[in-house]
């Protein structure tokens, strides 16, 4: 069982590493090679998103359904193909469209990984899920130093070594036998508010990747215009997921954020400091301050709405398909609407484009929340 969970653990890694390689290196190729405007970027992030968003749900039923790992070994061997692919496309165009196709073959990973994780005892769920958040959190930071520090010897090395971590990955998985768990087993039901925080933590967890996907994909631009070379981009692009991987392990440590809405409300709030400050400053000190920011609001929202959805004390089923899809659907978002903006305004106020988007979202959990107290008055009326 360790080992099964240890593999597990390394095709995370390696998953997360690649995720940050080609994420970091797309855009700095595609501002090279085709001068590609932030517009442009912003539809890059958007079809990548686009393509997983819709693809998720329908990976995590045939997972549950088939019960193997066939998907995940088409996934790796499919995007090794991809990865040396960037290196010979002509076109922009032809960029976008395999970035897309990436995004599609990404949804066969991630569900499946999720899903095997409720396999295992749920008492100890949530050490688990901290140690593959790290796992993959870990993955992210290496891959964006790695990304930078490669792509500046030389274009294509960054897509060389993605596509060695691909190959790898797919022989660590290939005997790999997953048990996905065709119902859950019924312990302990949940309070009357765990429906009502499990659509909280989804709506702030779809706000959150909103904002992480428009710096992710914008923010090279950026730092181009500021003469900041691409391995200094992805090194100020590491202290985000450095951060990230700093407080999974805290949240895998500590258990005060578990099931409160307090601490979910307050993530919107960060993630707004974190635009302000993206968007006002330009010294490496509070970009990274920024990045630290959202970094801290994603883990936060990412493991609660992860473990809601997946611990099995429920009673119901596993919806970790979900809860991709809307990962999926707040990064194509956040990419695309940040691009578009960034055609009529100076791309570092584009970022304040998006607090609207986090007042409306806590606006909305404050009416979700109501109804959690309408509904508990209601109970005690009739009971």
């Amino acid at each position: 069982m360790q080992k099964k969970l240890l593999r597990i653990y390394i095709v995370a890694f390696f998953t997360g590493t690649n995720l940050s390689i080609v994420m970091l290196s797309i855009p700095l190729y595609s501002i090279d090679r085709f001068l590609a405007t932030s517009f442009q970027l912003g539809i890059l992030g958007f079809l990548l998103n686009l393509a997983y968003s819709l693809n998720t749900f329908l990976t995590g039923k045939t997972a549950l359904k088939n019960k193997r790992i066939s998907l995940i070994k088409t996934s790796f061997i499919a995007i090794s193909f991809i990865f040396l692919s960037f290196l010979i496309l002509p076109t922009f165009t032809l960029v976008a469209f395999f970035f897309a196709l990436y995004g599609l073959f990404q949804a066969w990973v991630w569900p499946v990984l999720q899903f095997s994780l409720a396999s295992f005892e749920s008492d100890n769920l949530s050490r688990i899920l901290g140690t593959y958040n790290i796992s993959w959190a870990t993955g992210n930071i290496i891959g964006t130093t790695l990304a930078g520090w490669l792509y500046q010897q030389h274009y294509s090395l960054p897509f060389l070594t993605a596509t060695l971590f691909s190959v790898i990955s797919f022989f660590l998985i290939r005997n790999l036998s997953i048990r996905i768990p065709e119902k859950v087993i019924k312990k302990e039901p949940f309070s009357f508010s765990h429906p009502y925080y499990l659509k909280i933590a989804r709506l702030f967890n779809f706000l959150n990747f909103m904002v992480l996907g428009a710096m992710l994909f914008l923010f090279p631009k950026l730092g181009k215009n500021y003469n900041f070379s691409p391995a200094f981009i992805g090194l100020l692009l590491s202290s985000l997921f450095l951060g990230r991987a700093v407080f999974f392990f805290l949240w895998r440590i500590f258990s005060f954020w578990k099931y409160r809405f307090s601490v979910l409300f307050l993530c919107p709030l960060v993630a707004l400091l974190s635009l302000t400050t993206i968007a006002l400053t330009h010294t490496p000190l509070f970009l990274t301050l920024s990045f630290l920011l959202i970094a801290l609001s994603v883990t936060l929202t990412f493991s609660s709405s992860l473990l809601a959805s997946i611990d099995q004390k429920t009673g119901k089923a596993i919806t970790s398909e979900i809860n991709e899809s809307i990962i999926g659907a707040g990064l194509f978002l956040g990419p695309l609407v940040g691009g578009f903006i960034s055609r009529y305004i100076p791309l570092p106020y584009t970022f304040l484009s998006l607090i609207p988007f986090l007042i409306a979202g806590e606006i909305a959990g404050g009416f979700i929340l109501l109804a959690r107290y309408r509904g508990m008055r209601k109970c005690e009326e009739s009971a």
